[in-house]
């Protein structure tokens, strides 16, 4: 890996425990996570996690926190619906919910079971039922009476970053191009193909979020989706900023979905879910989510992984660096064609990674679990 890279994902120091007015600590340097913990039995985990953002640059950013959960329970009933994409659960205990009052703005998370980490958007809700989205091209929501989930409301631009005090995005002063200050960019996790575009982008003012485009419509309510990154990009000749990211880390695992294509290349952006620095070999990717190749030959490459050089200073980057997996080991993507072992390459707390599936057989999107931090 290259020297910039390593600086950009390796800002931080070894971690040190500390001890004090019982409050548990873990502190890491500058640009790192700061990860509190509070002895009440029970009580969340909470931190913070920060990243600087130059000016006149992309800088791949994420969230590896959660809002407070509106309900924990647990299943006690799950059915397929007709609808494609649909399942049905009941929890126990009767909770007497007002209809659809976590319907679009919430999601359930599997906590723990066979399905555990799945992450799966409300789209309607009953007094004791939530019908929830899981595609069928993941296979069946393998969960079952017993097990415990949670319903959390998700991100939004104006919750993540509220327009009176957010610092990580230079205000725009109006709708105009000429008044723009920075943007965020958000992706579509639908969206085919590699080296993908993003699907719309924001900015903010004084009055709230917008998007770009016809009559500038408010994006107070956009949704940031969960175990996902996005851009903030500063124009040129722009002071640089700090994006800080807080509030509940992941006590369970966290999912995503790697999209595969039939018959060509499907890019995915997933971020890691971990407050932590950590290293390349230690993610977990079975060979059906990430498939390894053969050798360390071109034309028998399968599946590769993207990184991106927060500390180069540009808009519009291509990927830093591209590693790929052969005999239990990532190698990275090398112009002599030495292709070294590549699995202590430093990744930053809520590193954000593009995993490109190579074509598939069959359309399928594949679940990753991320480990519970």
């Amino acid at each position: 890996m290259t020297a910039p890279l390593s600086r950009s994902i390796n800002r931080s120091a070894a971690p040190r425990l500390a001890v004090a007015a019982g409050l548990a600590a873990l502190v890491f340097g500058p640009g790192a996570a700061w990860v509190t913990a509070q002895t009440l039995p029970g009580s969340a985990v909470v931190g913070y996690h920060e990243t600087v953002c130059p000016g006149g640059s992309d800088t791949d950013v994420s969230v590896p926190f959660h809002r407070p959960a509106a309900f924990v329970g647990a299943v006690e009933t799950i059915r397929k619906l007709a609808t494609p994409d649909r399942w049905e659960i009941g929890v126990a205990g009767g909770p007497g919910w007002t209809a659809d009052v976590f319907a679009e703005s919430h999601y359930a998370r599997m906590k723990d079971g066979a399905a555990a980490g799945a992450i799966l958007p409300v789209k309607t809700n009953a007094a004791g039922e939530i019908t929830v989205a899981w595609p069928d091209l993941a296979g069946p929501l393998r969960s079952a009476a017993g097990d415990a989930l949670e319903i959390i409301p998700f991100w939004t631009l104006a919750t993540l970053l509220p327009p009176a005090t957010q610092t990580a995005l230079h205000p725009s002063t109006g709708m105009l191009s000429s008044q723009r200050g920075s943007e965020l960019l958000l992706f579509n996790a639908a969206r085919d193909g590699i080296e993908q575009a993003p699907e719309a982008v924001y900015f903010v003012t004084a009055a709230g979020w917008f998007a770009t485009g016809p009559d500038f419509p408010s994006a107070n309510d956009v949704i940031v989706p969960p175990n996902t990154g996005f851009i903030v990009r500063h124009q040129a000749g722009a002071a640089p900023t700090v994006f800080r990211a807080s509030l509940n880390v992941d006590r369970s695992p966290a999912g995503s979905l790697i999209s595969a294509r039939q018959g060509h290349p499907r890019d995915t952006r997933v971020a890691l879910n971990r407050p932590l620095p950590t290293v390349l070999g230690d993610l977990v990717l079975n060979p059906a989510q990430f498939a390894p190749s053969r050798n360390t030959a071109p034309n028998d490459r399968k599946d590769e992984l993207l990184l991106f050089d927060n500390a180069e200073a540009a808009q519009n980057k291509t990927p830093a660096a591209r590693f790929f997996r052969v005999g239990g080991h990532w190698r990275r993507v090398d112009p002599a064609n030495a292709h070294p072992v590549a699995d202590d390459t430093p990744l930053n707390a809520g590193a954000v990674l593009v995993i490109r599936k190579a074509p598939a057989r069959n359309d399928a999107e594949l679940p990753w679990v991320q480990p519970a931090n």
